[in-house]
């Protein structure tokens, strides 16, 4: 991932430079169109298939105290109903484990429910028709501090249900984490879903209450990772926080995010391509900081929906410590200050409303 990321990242680089230099040459603005992700890149078919092969599947039942353990690739069907109990996945590095949920019920005072240690990849994927539960409610007794905790790759999808409550994180991984379908309702101390590399969702209905991120993705050892790509899916946050936290980039192609909280979206890079997207905070709705070297700050925005209403008198719509594109799409704020930048804010395409009138230009 590290290498296909870096040498992407390197081209758009590039095509960023030689377009500001074509627009040196020619007067016009460039405004960095590069797209940083594509569906096709991130997700493989296997990410997006929501079915398991039950017929080789391995069924385990959960019982109080119980501690399943899983060493090797394959299929396993979770059910049961218990107290303080844990399934543990320590496979190879190369193996693929699915661990489908059928009604599975746990719920512990403080470790996790489940525990990815070690794998290639591992997919959590509900039956359909089926709800499952997962709770912590206690403070977690070590580092591992999330009700599914994962040390790498970790894809969430299928056709159930997915109830989780945490005291601290709700969904933890390391490395990639992805959602790509399912139903899923959070509530959690911390960070409902929190990932050291990023968070990439392209289906699924994620519904996440009173945490104090909904989104989190922060990497301390790479400054290019720590992004956000949301390609579908439908998602409700309602956050103490950040409703979304991206250290370099977010990046959104399609889907539906409503998000009601302290700030909205925060990230180096916000970048807008489709979908529909809506904001209610007390402070700025989209932050664009200094949060990554690997990127300069800006707010880019080139199709879909966006309805922002910041609350507060004294915060910012859409917040960049450097430049602010709209280049397309459809933009309606409801702000006493729409804009804060600090550099450039063009408007070369789509609409924009503020506060209930038209406006032809970026005004601060």
């Amino acid at each position: 991932m590290f290498r296909k990321l870096s040498s992407r990242l390197i081209c758009a680089a590039l095509a960023a430079v030689l377009m500001a230099s074509a627009a040196a040459a020619t007067g016009e603005d460039a405004s960095e169109s590069a797209v940083f992700f594509t569906r096709e890149e991130i997700f493989t078919a296997r990410d997006l298939r929501q079915e398991a092969d039950l017929l080789v599947a391995t069924p385990l039942t959960v019982t109080d105290g119980a501690r399943i353990q899983i060493g090797t690739a394959g299929v396993y069907v979770l059910s049961g109903e218990a107290n303080e109990a844990c399934v543990t996945v320590q496979a190879g590095n190369e193996d693929k484990v699915q661990l489908v949920l059928d009604g599975l019920k746990i719920t512990n005072a403080g470790t996790p429910c489940i525990h990815i240690a070690s794998a290639d990849k591992v997919f959590i994927t509900t039956l359909p028709g089926s709800v499952n539960a997962l709770t912590v409610t206690g403070a977690f007794s070590v580092s591992q501090d999330a009700v599914i905790f994962a040390r790498d790759d970790l894809v969430l999808n299928g056709q159930g249900k997915l109830i989780i409550r945490s005291s601290q994180n709700g969904v933890s991984a390391r490395n990639d984490l992805k959602i790509t379908g399912g139903e899923y309702v959070l509530s959690s101390g911390d960070a409902a879903f929190e990932s050291r590399e990023s968070i990439c969702i392209s289906g699924g209905a994620v519904t996440m209450e009173n945490s104090k991120d909904g989104l989190h993705s922060e990497s301390s050892s790479d400054d290019e990772l720590g992004y956000i790509y949301i390609a579908g899916g439908s998602l409700q946050i309602n956050s103490l926080d950040d409703a979304v936290h991206a250290q370099s980039v977010f990046q959104m192609d399609a889907g539906t995010l409503v998000l009601q909280a302290h700030e909205g979206i925060e990230s180096t890079r916000v970048q807008i391509n489709g979908g529909s997207l809506f904001i209610t905070a007390s402070d700025d709705c989209i932050n664009a900081g200094r949060k990554s070297p690997a990127y300069e700050p800006a707010i880019q925005i080139n199709g879909g929906t966006l309805s922002v209403r910041a609350l507060s008198a004294s915060s910012d719509a859409l917040d960049a410590n450097g430049d602010i594109f709209i280049n397309g799409g459809s933009v309606e704020i409801t702000a006493d200050h729409p804009f804060d930048y600090d550099g450039v804010a063009l408007l070369t395409g789509g609409t924009l409303m503020v506060n209930g009138k038209a406006w032809h230009e970026i005004l601060r």
